[in-house]
C-alpha cells in the first residue's frame, strides 16, 4: 500500500509553514492545506518520497492557485522534488528553493547519503565537495551533476 500524503500546517505571524511527507499521487488533496495562505508560505518538501505523473498534475494545479502576492519558499526539497523542478515547467509556481537534498556516495564506506545544500551558498551549478560523515573520506556526487543542478541555472548564482 502506498503511503498517503500527510500535510502539517502552522500559521504564525504572517507565515504559513507546511511540512509535506509521503507520496504525491492522484489522491493528493492540497485544497485545505493550501487555502488562505499567509503572506509568506514556507513548504518543507524533505519528506516527499515519490511523485507520479498524476501527482505532478495535482501539484501544478495547486501551486498555480497560490495568491499572486504571496512569497513562496521551498526548503529541504527531496531528490524526487528536484527531479520534477528540473523537468516540469511551473512546478514551483513562482516560488524559490532555498535548500535541497543532494545525493552523495562514499566509496570507502560504500554508503549513500543525502546532504542538505543551501542555494545561497552555491557559487556554481555544480556539486560541492563533501566529506563522509562516517569516515571523513571525500564523497562522490551520486547523480548526473549537469541535470540535477540545472534548476540553479534558472536563477543568477
Amino acid at each position: 500500500m502506498t503511503p498517503k500524503l500527510k500535510i502539517e500546517r502552522r500559521d504564525e505571524a504572517g507565515v504559513s509553514r507546511l511540512i509535506l511527507q509521503g507520496v504525491i499521487d492522484e489522491n493528493a488533496d492540497f485544497s485545505e492545506a493550501f487555502s488562505k495562505l499567509e503572506a509568506t508560505a514556507i513548504l518543507d518538501l524533505g519528506g516527499i518520497t515519490l511523485i507520479n505523473s498524476s501527482g505532478v498534475r495535482q501539484w501544478v494545479r495547486a501551486v498555480q492557485n497560490f495568491p499572486k502576492n504571496a512569497k513562496v519558499i521551498y526548503e529541504k526539497c527531496s531528490p524526487r522534488i528536484v527531479e520534477q523542478v528540473n523537468y516540469v515547467a511551473d512546478f514551483l509556481g513562482g516560488g524559490s528553493i532555498v535548500s535541497f537534498d543532494a545525493p552523495y556516495y562514499c566509496p570507502k564506506c560504500k554508503k549513500e547519503t543525502k546532504v542538505l545544500l543551501h542555494t545561497e551558498s552555491l557559487s556554481s551549478p555544480k556539486a560541492p565537495e563533501q566529506k563522509c560523515p562516517n569516515c571523513g573520506a571525500m564523497m562522490e556526487f551520486d547523480d548526473i551533476e549537469e541535470e540535477y543542478f540545472s534548476f540553479l541555472n534558472l536563477r543568477t548564482l
